[in-house]
């Protein structure tokens, strides 16, 4: 069975809901985020914690798949998976990751271009060990996370007429504290 080409292009959405302007959204995109994911839990979001993650191998294949964040802070976001899984293995030859959150429900994506950062969650991981040295770990040597610390950070709210509000944040390269905004073409 085949879909005829002719009925995907009339396939479209209207979106509705909200806008979004420089008054309504944050200086910082980590609390921008996380204001967004609370909307999407009290929303009632099916799996609003679902990401795209998108990484490359040795030979520059891309591919994505979809993980669950974990954790969000002003270092970046956390998931957690098996080392030496194929995203495991692209991780390690290509730390560059892109991933992207879609909220249908509230006509909402966020997207996070960064690197991922292992050697922070290996000593997080050495630290706890240290403090429960007299408790068994009930995890796989294999098995633990990763930290992307975000370079850009996308939001996008749909609009009508599909005049979207975008919204860029990048990383200064002076003070990776700081965060410059623009506002995009939909």
């Amino acid at each position: 069975m085949t879909i005829p080409i002719s009925s995907l292009k009339d396939i479209r959405n209207e979106y509705t809901k909200a806008g979004l302007t420089e008054n309504d959204i944050q200086a910082d995109p980590i609390e921008q985020f996380i204001m967004w994911f609370n909307e999407a839990l009290a929303s009632k979001v099916l799996e609003p914690n679902a990401m795209a993650l998108a990484t490359v191998d040795k030979n520059d294949k891309p591919s994505v798949r979809i993980v669950l964040l974990k954790n969000v802070d002003k270092r970046g976001f956390t998931f957690y998976t098996n080392y030496n899984s194929h995203k495991g293995k692209d991780i390690a030859v290509n730390n560059q990751v892109s991933t992207l959150f879609f909220w249908p429900e509230l006509e909402r994506q966020v997207r996070i271009e960064g690197v991922v950062n292992r050697d922070f969650l290996d000593t997080k991981n050495k630290e706890l060990s240290d403090q429960y040295k007299n408790e068994i770990v009930p995890m796989p040597e294999y098995w633990g996370g990763y930290l992307i610390v975000p370079e850009l950070i996308e939001f996008w709210q749909g609009g009508v007429g599909r005049l979207h509000d975008r919204f860029v944040f990048v990383k200064e390269k002076t003070d990776q504290q700081q965060w410059k905004m623009n506002r995009l073409a939909p």
